[in-house]
C-alpha cells in the first residue's frame, strides 16, 4: 500500500528514498523552468540590466532559490499524499495557496511601494508576479501524478465546518492581527536599521506612535492595504487547512513552511535593495511571519474546536 502523509507523521522512516527522489525531482524541474522563463520574459530594459547584473552572485541565488522550491515540493508531496479532494479541486486549491503566498501577496506590496523602486515598471511587477505560474502548475500536476490516490478509494472529503459568515469573521480578525504585526515588526525590527530609514525616507521617528502618525499623514491607505494583505494571507492559510482536511497535526508544520517563504526570498541577493536593507527586511519578515503562522494555526484550530462543540450541542 502506498504511503500516506498521515503515516509519515507517525513513522518518518516511511518517507522512502523513492519519494525523496520524487520531491527533489519536482524541486529541480521547478527551479530550472522558472529560471528559463525569467530569462525570456519581456522585462523593461532597465530591469533586464539589473537581472543580468545579479548574475555575479549565482551561488547565493541558486542555493536559496532551490531551498524555496524544495519547500514547495514538500508541501505538494504531503498535500497530494493526504488529500482526498478531486484532482481538479486539489490542483486549483493548492495552486492558489502557493501562488498567493509566494507571488501575488508579495508583488502587490512591491506595486504599493513602487516609488521606492523607480527602475521597476508596472509591467515588470506584473511579470514578477506571473513568472511562477507555469513552474508552479507543472510542480502541482507532477505531484498529483506521483503522490495522489492514497484515499481516493473512499473519495470522502471532509466538508468545511466554516460557514461563509464565520469564515469572513475569522479572516477579518486575522487580517487585523496581521496589520498590527506588520507595523510593530516594521518599526521595532526593520526601522531600527539606519540603512532602512535612509532608503525609504531619510527620517527616523523616535517612537512607534510618531511613526504611525507619519504613516497616517503620508499614506493613510497603507492601513487598509495591509489589513487586506492579512486577509489574503489568512485565506491562503484556510485553503491549506482545508487541503489537510482540517488535520491540525499536518496543518501546523505545513503552514509554518509556507509562511517561511516570504522571509527566505529576502535571503536571495536582490539588486533593488542595498544588502543591509535586504537583510533588515529578512529579519523583519521572517520573524513576523513565524509569529503570524502560529497565530493563524491557533486561530483556525480554536475556531474549529468551537464549531465542533456547537454542532454537537
Amino acid at each position: 500500500m502506498n504511503t500516506t502523509a498521515k503515516e509519515i507523521i507517525t513513522n518518518p522512516i516511511s518517507l522512502s528514498m523513492k519519494r525523496i527522489g520524487h520531491v527533489i525531482l519536482i524541486s529541480v524541474l521547478s527551479f530550472l523552468v522558472q529560471a528559463f522563463i525569467t530569462g525570456i520574459l519581456p522585462f523593461t530594459d532597465k530591469f533586464d540590466l539589473i537581472i543580468k547584473g545579479n548574475q555575479s552572485n549565482y551561488s547565493g541565488v541558486i542555493g536559496y532559490s532551490f531551498l524555496i522550491h524544495l519547500i514547495k515540493a514538500l508541501i505538494i508531496f504531503f498535500i497530494c499524499s493526504y488529500s482526498s479532494k478531486p484532482k481538479i479541486n486539489l490542483f486549483i486549491s493548492l495552486f492558489c495557496t502557493l501562488f498567493i503566498v509566494e507571488y501575488f501577496n508579495l508583488q502587490i506590496e512591491t506595486w504599493y511601494f513602487r516609488k521606492a523602486f523607480p527602475v521597476l515598471s508596472v509591467r515588470d511587477i506584473f511579470l514578477l508576479m506571473v513568472v511562477g505560474v507555469l513552474p508552479l502548475a507543472m510542480s502541482i500536476a507532477l505531484g498529483i501524478k506521483l503522490f495522489y490516490g492514497r484515499k481516493k478509494q473512499n473519495n470522502l472529503f471532509q466538508k468545511s465546518p466554516f460557514s461563509r459568515s464565520r469564515l469572513i469573521t475569522v479572516l477579518s480578525a486575522i487580517g487585523i492581527v496581521y496589520a498590527v504585526i506588520y507595523f510593530l515588526f516594521g518599526y521595532f525590527v526593520a526601522w531600527q536599521f539606519e540603512e532602512v530609514q535612509v532608503f525609504y525616507s531619510g527620517h527616523f521617528f523616535d517612537s512607534f506612535a510618531r511613526q504611525m502618525q507619519n504613516n497616517w499623514e503620508a499614506m493613510a491607505d497603507i492601513f487598509p492595504f495591509q489589513f487586506l494583505r492579512g486577509i489574503i494571507f489568512a485565506f491562503a492559510g484556510y485553503l491549506l487547512f482545508q487541503l489537510t482536511e482540517f488535520n491540525t497535526k499536518l496543518f501546523f508544520p505545513l503552514l509554518f513552511l509556507l509562511f517561511l517563504i516570504p522571509g527566505l526570498l529576502l535571503l536571495i541577493h536582490n539588486p533593488l535593495f542595498p544588502d543591509a536593507v535586504r537583510m533588515a527586511h529578512f529579519y523583519e519578515v521572517s520573524t513576523s511571519m513565524i509569529l503570524f503562522s502560529a497565530i493563524v494555526s491557533l486561530g483556525f484550530s480554536i475556531t474549529l474546536k468551537l464549531l465542533n462543540k456547537m454542532s454537537i450541542n
